[in-house]
């Protein structure tokens, strides 16, 4: 079965934009709570790297990691593709061969 890879593409930068605004707005929310919960997720000390954010700021971020994201979606999809492909052909000549030579086959690799 191939995928979409354009509704992959599409689906999974719609999620990374979701999940991009709500990140944002639990930082709006509760900045301290939101460096302090990051401290520990990622071992590091946030509050020295923060930078007050502007609303271009926050927008072209968002369309950044939406775009980034699709392209992650376009690769992995057309990834998943070949090698569903490659795959197929592969069980496809099994299924067509011989059980003698098809153990043969699995025996010395070919």
């Amino acid at each position: 079965m191939k995928l979409n890879v354009k509704a992959i593409a599409i689906a999974q930068g719609a999620v990374a934009g979701i999940l991009f605004v709500l990140c944002r707005l639990v930082f709006t929310l509760a900045p301290g709570g939101t460096i302090a919960a990051m401290k520990y997720l990622f071992h590091t000390e946030w509050s020295s790297v923060a930078v007050t954010m502007t609303w271009g700021g926050i927008f072209l971020g968002l369309v950044l990691f939406v775009v980034f994201a699709a392209l992650v979606g376009v690769a992995w999809a057309s990834i998943y593709n070949r090698l569903a492909t490659e795959s197929r052909v592969t069980s496809i000549r099994a299924s067509t061969t011989k059980p003698g030579k098809l153990a043969y086959q699995m025996l010395h690799l070919e």
